[in-house]
């Protein structure tokens, strides 16, 4: 009886954390997915619609972001194993 009283304990416990993973890991993938949105429909803007920014400059600005967010990644990875 005590045993089963632990075990309820530990198994109400443990539903708790993977509830708020899931609900960290959506967050995470939303914010991924507009981070991704808002990068691409900026440098959409940038090349198409402005024009003094063509592609000869914000390709080097680019490759820079997407660099950036490379290494972001990995440390986010890194730090979250």
């Amino acid at each position: 009886m005590i045993v089963d009283l632990e075990l309820q304990k530990l198994y109400t416990e443990k539903e708790n954390i993977e509830y708020a993973a899931e609900r960290r890991i959506n967050l995470y993938i939303s914010l991924i997915f507009l981070a991704s949105l808002a990068q691409l429909l900026s440098f959409y803007y940038m090349i198409f619609h402005v024009d003094w920014l063509g592609w000869d400059i914000i390709e080097p600005i680019t490759y820079s972001v997407q660099q950036l967010t490379v290494l972001l990644s990995i440390r986010f990875f890194i730090r979250n194993k």
